[in-house]
């Protein structure tokens, strides 16, 4: 049986959003574990990994918006987890090396954007929380 052009775009948008769905409780079920006081560097790096799949699966299907937000998202909350002083200094460095990676993506969409500003504000914000770090 064959299906016109529009009904297979049609049926390729809904498994994509299908998709985006499932991940997005996947997110929010890893950000929640990654918020209790407890979290070990494997859910700090399941979050990562997590985040970045949903971004590559975004930007292969041509969804730049949410590829930028997810990479935004991400970025922050590693950020936050580098200035948070009641964590462990192994699991702020290991967020600073995260999002170390995720800084540089996030600069490369910008700059093909000409997001000069916010590539400088998020490159200040990095570095900021970076040297305080031991």
């Amino acid at each position: 049986m064959m299906i016109s052009f529009s009904g297979w775009i049609n049926q390729h948008l809904e498994e994509y959003h299908q998709t985006l769905r499932n991940m997005c409780r996947e997110f929010h079920t890893s950000k929640a574990e990654l918020k209790a006081a407890d979290s070990s560097l494997a859910v700090l790096r399941g979050f990562n990994d997590l985040c970045l799949s949903m971004a590559d699966k975004c930007q292969m299907q041509g969804d730049d918006a949410r590829y930028t937000s997810i990479l935004l998202d991400l970025h922050q909350q590693l950020i936050h987890e580098m200035a948070d002083e009641q964590r462990e200094t192994l699991f702020r460095l290991q967020a600073l090396q995260l999002a170390r990676y995720s800084l540089s993506r996030l600069s490369h969409l910008l700059m093909q954007e000409g997001e000069w500003e916010q590539v400088c504000s998020l490159q200040e914000q990095f570095f900021c929380y970076s040297e305080q770090l031991p």
